[in-house]
């Protein structure tokens, strides 16, 4: 069972449970792993000796509940029980050692030898994560084969195949041979082991099978991470950069072979006759994923190759192998790899004057930095003008153009002027340079144009970050929040003028008459982004105006700044607008009261009872779908966990959802989880059948159990 974040299995004391409450355990929320005979399961005492919580005592069920927190009980852990007492359950024809677990967890192969025998690892709680070879059988290896979409005759193995790294997840595996996937075996539990990496297990399919091509599971058969060339010298060049668990790094020259090179060059969909590795190509950064590779020449891709195993080396970057395929080749345009042949990084141009002129940033490894003005030239300038898609006539650079932030991709920077893009050009490396930002280079394209529409670069023109109006009053006035670098942040109020409320009211879709800025409107958290905003009032978004610079700022959130727009208006349907986290009513009890949980910056957590009404318990009832009448609020629900989002919320009760609100600010509190506050709604409805609104509750046992 999963209460807050902690797994426990079938904790729940035995005090008090009813033939009705077991019955509908195992009829309604077991679903179809259980027969459905409706003759009702006697209760059953079971005692267990299983560490863990015991979260619920004094279960009352009448056998109608949806699920199990529906029926009255004393609170989440008020017992007074032992473990003795844990009680368990019999679902009337349940087949031996089937759990309520349909799906299995995803699993691929990984790190496959010559000989086609790979490493299994297994996806849980969305981490990769390998399995101990204690116990692990043939009859489990062909679970795996079979997951996986391989024939399972003559699957077999591999004791102690090692090289893993994160989480072990499983340990002694016991299947029987014929289970859909290897979550779906008997094993001790998620992370229980005694085990080390050394004694992660591999298996061998049949015929060196590493993917049938089904759907089993996660990311299902070989797990192919993306290879990109970069850093292209004149000659097509390039240095060598292979992705694993989300990251870009290197690959170690030693022991890489023209072989190794000829499939770096197929995996990028280039001709493979003539492909020659480069020792010592160096300039990367980030981790050393892979050494001592050794290819046949005719693998598919650089990871089906022999090597010691992720991020196992001896290398500096000073080592990173590079490649020269055939003719200069980068890139066949075929389907090999994770982003195939040269991996350009996107380009923008931001903080743009008036006169069009902008500061060019460039993306590498995920995030966004700044180009170096040393030796930047017309020619250079030319090149970004056609990367992102605007004429090239005319374009000139800007030297210590600066106000950038981040670190400084490019240096010394050499284009003909004929390249596509500007990482195809002549550079002294990633990250490798002595400049600072007041260095920062700019460019200013024919016409003053920021982007042409057209195909070039990652983002390609001005990249405008989202905006949104947040925690909005009743009169309809918000706090402004822009997004850059993945981050929502705050806007100082310094200089902000009611042109720029134009903008920002222009930007969500808003009419801009009327449009006015409030000063000091405060309550934000994380960066503040933008300082000395200076618009005209007719830009279309607020980071095409002049400002100092990303998170350049004398500033704190008491001067985050606020708009007005026109009849209150907070969104025109585009993107922007009011970003409505989601909500949910969670341990919802007998008389159909639950406790209140908001959504916010991708985590759930409660909303203290200060100052919470009625009408405020209206406000959550209408987000969830369920009718407002007779809403009533409940103080000292409690029993919450997680950060406490609001507190001190006031709504008139009209409002769509409760961060419409007026309330503190995300995480400004007082307030213990005792505070947590609860609400009824109508019928005791918690909007289950709601669209578009999950009200997850915790009583639905599918989700509670451990898979």
């Amino acid at each position: 069972m999963l209460h807050g974040n902690k797994h426990t299995q079938f904790d729940w004391c035995n005090v008090d449970w009813t033939a009705a409450a077991v019955w509908k355990l195992s009829m309604l929320e077991f679903g179809e792993l259980c027969a459905t005979t409706p003759s009702p399961t006697p209760m059953l005492k079971w005692s267990v000796d299983k560490l863990g919580t015991i979260w619920m005592d004094e279960v009352r069920c009448n056998g109608n509940e949806p699920g199990l927190s529906a029926c009255s009980f004393n609170g989440w852990a008020h017992h007074d029980c032992s473990h003795g007492e844990d009680v368990g359950v019999c679902c009337h024809q349940c087949p031996p050692g089937i759990r309520p677990n349909p799906q299995p967890d995803g699993i691929r192969l990984v790190a496959c030898r010559g000989d086609g025998c790979c490493r299994v690892e297994v996806e849980h709680d969305g981490t990769w994560g390998t399995v101990c070879d204690d116990s692990f059988s043939d009859a489990d290896a062909q679970v795996v084969c079979r997951q996986v979409g391989c024939p399972t005759g003559g699957a077999r193995q591999i004791q102690a195949f090692g090289g893993g790294s994160g989480p072990i997840w499983m340990d002694q595996v016991s299947c029987s041979g014929s289970e859909p996937g290897l979550s779906m075996c008997n094993f001790d539990g998620w992370a229980h082991h005694d085990c080390s990496h050394g004694e992660d297990v591999g298996v061998c399919c049949q015929g060196g099978c590493t993917s049938g091509g089904g759907s089993g599971g996660g990311s299902g058969g070989v797990a192919t991470p993306g290879l990109r060339l970069v850093a292209c010298r004149g000659d097509g060049c390039c240095r060598v950069e292979v992705e694993h668990d989300g990251t870009w790094g290197t690959v170690c020259d030693d022991s890489f072979s023209d072989a190794d090179a000829q499939v770096v060059c197929r995996h990028v969909g280039c001709p493979t006759g003539g492909a020659r590795q480069i020792q010592a190509f160096g300039g990367g950064s980030g981790p050393i994923w892979m050494d001592q590779v050794s290819c046949s020449g005719s693998e598919a891709s650089l990871p089906t190759c022999h090597f010691d195993g992720w991020a196992h080396h001896d290398c500096s970057h000073g080592e990173d192998v590079g490649v020269c395929c055939q003719g200069g080749c980068t890139s066949g345009g075929g389907s090999g790899g994770g982003s195939g042949g040269v991996a350009t990084p996107g380009l923008r141009l931001v903080a743009c004057r008036g006169d069009g002129c902008c500061r060019v940033e460039v993306e590498h490894d995920g995030t966004w930095g700044t180009v170096c003005d040393d030796s930047f030239s017309d020619a250079d300038a030319q090149v970004v003008c056609r990367h992102v898609g605007c004429p090239t006539g005319g374009a000139r650079q800007i030297q210590a153009f600066g106000g950038g932030s981040g670190p400084i991709w490019m240096d010394q920077v050499s284009c003909s002027g004929s390249e596509a893009s500007l990482p195809t050009c002549h550079f002294d490396g990633w990250a490798h340079h002595d400049c600072s930002h007041g260095e920062d280079v700019g460019v200013c394209c024919q016409g003053g144009c920021t982007s042409g529409g057209g195909s070039g670069g990652g983002s390609g023109g001005v990249a405008t970050p989202g905006l949104r109006l947040v925690a909005c009053r009743g009169d309809g006035c918000c706090r402004v929040e822009v997004e850059h670098d993945g981050t929502w942040g705050t806007v100082c109020d310094d200089s902000f003028s009611d042109a720029d409320a134009q903008v920002v009211c222009r930007h969500v879709g808003c009419p801009t008459g009327g449009a006015r800025q409030i000063q000091a409107f405060g309550g934000g958290s994380g960066p503040i982004w933008m300082d000395q905003v200076s618009c005209s009032g007719s830009e279309a978004s607020l980071p095409t105006c002049h400002f100092d610079g990303w998170a350049h700022h004398d500033c704190s959130h008491g001067e985050d700044v606020g708009v007005c727009c026109q009849g209150g208006c907070t969104s025109g349907g585009g993107s922007g607008g009011v970003a409505t986290p989601g909500l949910r009513l969670v341990a919802c009890r007998g008389d159909g009261c639950c406790r209140v949980e908001v959504e916010h910056d991708g985590t759930w957590g409660t909303v203290c009872d200060d100052s919470f009404s009625d009408a405020d318990a209206q406000v959550v009832c209408r987000h969830v779908g369920c009718p407002t009448g007779g809403a009533r609020q409940i103080q000292a629900f409690g029993g919450g966990s997680g950060p406490i989002w609001m507190d001190q919320v006031s709504c008139s009760g009209s409002e769509a959802s409760l961060p419409t609100c007026h309330f503190d600010g995300w995480a400004h509190h007082d307030c213990s989880h005792g505070e947590d506050v609860g609400v009824c709604c109508q019928g005791g409805c918690s909007g289950l059948e709601s669209v578009g609104q999950p009200a997850v509750l915790h009583s639905k046992i599918v989700s509670l159990l451990h898979k």
